[in-house]
This record gives C-alpha cells, structure tokens and sequence, in this order.
C-alpha cells in the first residue's frame, strides 16, 4: 500500500480533502481567465478539427497519387500549423504569456491548404463535401484563434506593464497605490 492509502485508512476527513483536491487538479480551466479560456477551448476545437483534413481523418477520399506539389507543401504547412497549436495550448495551460503568438500563427498556417483545396491546386480532384464542410468550420475558428489569441496577448501585456501586480496587500503602501491611479487616469495638466 501507498503512504496515500495508509492515509486514508487512519483519517477519513483526510481523504475527503484529497479526493476534493483530485477534482480541482483536473480543471485546468477554471485558472485561465474568461478569454484565454475561451482561447484553449478553441484551440481543442482545431486539434480535432484539423486531422480530419487528412487521409488518416476519412473524409479525404482522393488518392495520394492525385495531390500535386503544391499540394503536399500545404499539407506540411498544415500539420506544422497543428503542431503550434498543440504547443499553444500547452502553454496556455501552464500559464505562459506568449503562448497566443503560437496558436495565431498556427491558426494562419492553416488558410494556404484551404485556400488552394478550394481554388483546385491541392489535388486534381474536387474535394469531397465533407472536406468543404470542415474546411468552412476550421477557416471560422482558425480566425476566432486569431482574435481571441490577439486579445490574449493584450491582456498579458497590460497585466505585464502594471507595476502593481506583484504587490500583496500588506506590502503595498498607499503611495504606490496613488501613484498607479495616475497613471491610469492622467491630469490635463500632466501632458
């Protein structure tokens, strides 16, 4: 047996604690703020979302043989692009600040497969219809990422650039608290 289990045994309130500990260590969400939640969810979305694009999806039913060049370029800029999204969202569960800047420039590797899926150059085939349909639902959330991961990025950097931040509440002193209001709100005279 496990010293956790031992634990258990001898002191039920113990246990109670822990399980109640386990149920908050699965919601990595609940610590993100409302828009870097919505920014991970996203980012989950084009995960599934995007290897459905591939052969290995099923919904791709044009032979191999029939992709051209440009087409095979576009299917590594895609992958590439799902590989910084996973990265993106790693990140952004580990609270990193510049994670945005990975999942908004996966988000735009994904438009030059689309692009020339849509326009014929990936493949001498049309593509199928479920294709198209998941093409249009990625293109929606790949600039939803896009947006949301800007204003992320912002949100990040103001929370950088506050000199407040750091300070408990039996450190900060009163002047530094006015001093930070007028930064906020400057005077007309102090122009």
């Amino acid at each position: 047996m496990t010293p956790l289990h031992d634990l258990r045994r001898l002191s039920p309130q113990s246990s109670q604690i822990r399980i109640s500990s386990e149920k908050k260590s699965y919601n990595f969400l609940t610590k993100l703020s409302r828009k870097a939640n919505y920014f991970a969810q996203l980012l989950v979305i084009y995960i599934i979302a995007d290897p459905l694009l591939t052969p290995l999806g099923g919904l791709e039913t044009r032979p191999i043989s029939d992709v051209t060049t440009l087409g095979v370029t576009t299917l590594a800029l895609l992958l590439l692009g799902l590989g910084l999204n996973v990265i993106s969202l790693v990140l952004t569960l580990r609270h990193n600040g510049r994670s945005p800047i990975f999942g908004m420039i996966g988000s735009i590797l994904y438009f030059p497969a689309a692009i020339s899926d849509q326009t014929g150059q990936f493949s001498t085939l049309t593509p199928p219809t479920g294709i198209t349909y998941v093409e249009v639902i990625e293109a929606i959330v790949a600039i939803a990422i896009i947006v949301l991961g800007a204003l992320v990025l912002r949100e990040n950097m103001k929370l950088r650039q506050c000199p407040c931040r750091n300070l408990s509440p039996e450190k900060e002193d009163h002047s530094t608290r006015l001093w930070f209001i007028a930064e906020l709100f400057p005077q007309p005279w102090q122009s």
